[in-house]
């Protein structure tokens, strides 16, 4: 009586060995590039961190952090459906022999450990990217705060864990093989690869990773599917809006609102504040009311001190270009075509992320446009143009030629153009130890007693109040404050002057309203329509030291 064959296994050893390995050099690399990025996104914000940035990679580590994080994910859920399939099929495909299995059972915790950390790393980091953002209201905002930390610090722990688990996970091979022994487990034998199944998988792998990353950037980027939604109300176009920073218009009434956590910053509460933003247009233009908690109002700039060896100016590194302390507050306001992660792909961090210009003072990094297109930025600024009823008009777009004589290099930073107009910085030349002002104050801006305390709080001057610097003039006692901010007698003219502004700080809260012509034919601004992606920063009398949100703002008519 004949019997039928038994039926081979669908799939061979080998296939699966081959497979698993393939697998295994993905997940690694992915695990070790998300690592890098990772450290030195949490590098930019944890001083305890700086040691590690000679060795961190620069530019633009966000969306590389977030494609290799991704490609992570993607490679442990392969990584469970093959065991599941091995499983059902009983398939084995152990890559050390026999006799060496003791290494697997002291292996099978510490790869639930991994696999572990590599949920929690998911989990904490959808939590930072999705719910950051707009976590619940809570009061007071600094609960919201430690919330936040708790977050960043939970997801850098998991990756902190993560490196004692390569090295609990790789070490013991090393030791019982040397490098010969570790090889197999990132390359596949020969006789593997010609397997016909082997080579179905790679290609498939390839297009569903090509399909993937085709699918991120439309997710980020063309359909906005996680952005924030500000619904513009529309106005008349014979409706007047006030632009005074108090926002008690109508219109403003009936506008909905969104609610932002922002983070990362200077002052505030632990570097974090909670931004509220409307907006409002009509055919021609588009307006915002933005406000923001504060809990000082900060508009003594960089004041001018004099002392007994001459004029010093007030500072605390300024000279790097981050000064944290004597500086006034702002608000800036990232207008793009693109909704892309990092605001719109313009921030590139490191000491040097651009190889051949100049490193950056501070090691924060640059703004800067990977191509040739231009994003706006509207720079309000508590000093220098609110009295001018005006944000500085500004761009971010590809990075400029760096010029001998100038030590401070803003890469794709840049400011529009102006015909005249708005303040001048009342110093000659800068330097830490002592500056000689351009100007001195004029006698009847003192107290009528003395001589030593103007009339005014010294937060910005006016041209025409002050005299031209000489030496003969300059009989002031030590410990008298002046601006170093002078207004000329007109606003910003051309097209820096585009949008106006006017903000106003009270009870703990700044309050600003903006308006500029949604299309100001210039080659640097954008044009406002619907769809248009927006990114707000505050900023805490810092320099360079705002707040972030990691969603952009979509804004819908």
């Amino acid at each position: 009586m004949s019997t039928l064959p038994k039926k081979a296994p669908t799939s061979s050893p080998d296939t699966i060995r081959a497979v698993w390995t393939i697998m295994h050099l993905v997940l690694s690399t992915s695990v070790i590039i998300s690592l890098l990025t990772g450290f030195r996104i949490a590098a930019h914000h944890h001083e305890f961190l700086h040691w590690l940035k000679p060795v961190l990679p620069q530019g633009d580590v966000f969306s590389l952090h977030m494609l290799a994080a991704s490609i992570m994910c993607s490679t442990v859920l392969a990584y469970v459906c093959l065991q599941i399939y091995c499983y059902r099929k009983k398939v084995t495909y152990r890559l050390i022999k026999p006799s060496k299995t003791k290494v697997w059972d002291y292996h099978r915790p510490v790869q639930t450990f991994g696999l572990t950390l590599c949920g929690l790393a998911v989990a904490t980091g959808i939590l930072i990217h999705l719910v950051q953002d707009t976590l619940p209201i809570v009061n007071p905002i600094t609960y919201k705060a430690y919330l936040a930390m708790g977050l960043r610090y939970a997801h850098l722990i998991v990756a902190a864990l993560f490196i004692a688990y390569i090295f609990m996970h790789a070490a013991s091979y090393f030791v019982l093989g040397g490098i010969s022994f570790v090889k197999r487990f990132f390359i596949p034998q020969v006789k593997q690869l010609r397997s016909l199944k082997v080579l179905i998988f790679v290609n498939a792998s390839l297009v569903c990773l090509g399909t993937f990353i085709v699918l991120l950037d439309y997710g980020f980027n063309g359909a906005r599917w996680f952005a924030h939604k500000l619904k513009a109300a529309r106005i008349d176009d014979s409706q007047w809006i006030e632009i005074d920073g108090v926002a008690n218009d109508e219109a403003w009434q009936t506008a909905k609102s969104i609610k932002l956590f922002t983070f990362g910053g200077t002052g505030f509460y632990e570097g974090t504040t909670e931004i509220q933003l409307k907006s409002l247009h009509n055919s021609q233009e588009i307006y915002f009311h933005v406000t923001w908690e504060d809990p000082s109002e900060s508009i003594a700039h960089l004041p001018i001190v004099k002392t007994a060896n001459g004029w010093t100016v007030k500072h605390d590194g300024f000279q790097y270009f981050n000064e944290t302390k004597h500086y006034e507050d702002k608000l800036a306001i990232l207008i793009s075509r693109s909704c892309s992660i990092a605001a719109a792909g313009t921030a590139h961090l490191g000491r040097k992320p651009l190889r051949a210009k100049p490193a950056n003072w501070h090691g924060k990094g640059y703004h800067y446009s990977k191509s040739a297109i231009k994003h706006d930025l509207w720079h309000w600024k508590a000093v220098r143009t609110n009295g001018k009823g005006q944000a500085d008009d500004n761009y971010i777009g590809p990075p400029e030629p760096s010029t001998l004589f100038s030590r401070r290099y803003t890469a794709g930073y840049q400011q529009d153009t102006k015909q005249s107009g708005a303040y001048i910085m009342n110093w000659q030349l800068f330097r830490p130890e002592g500056v000689q002002p351009k100007r001195l104050p004029r006698d009847h801006l003192f107290r009528p007693e003395s001589k030593s305390q103007l009339s005014q709080p010294p937060s910005y001057g006016t041209w025409f109040d002050y005299a031209a610097y000489r030496q003969q003039l300059d009989n002031f006692p030590a410990g008298l404050v002046i601006p170093s901010v002078l207004y000329r007698s007109n606003q910003f003219e051309g097209d820096r002057g585009d949008v106006r502004a006017r903000g106003v700080w009270s009870k703990g809260f700044w309050s600003l309203e903006l308006v500029r012509r949604k299309n100001t034919q210039s080659d640097n601004d954008v044009a406002v329509t619907d769809g248009t992606c927006i990114w707000v920063s505050a900023f805490d009398h810092a320099q360079i030291g705002h707040t972030r949100h990691l969603r952009p703002i979509e804004i819908n008519f």
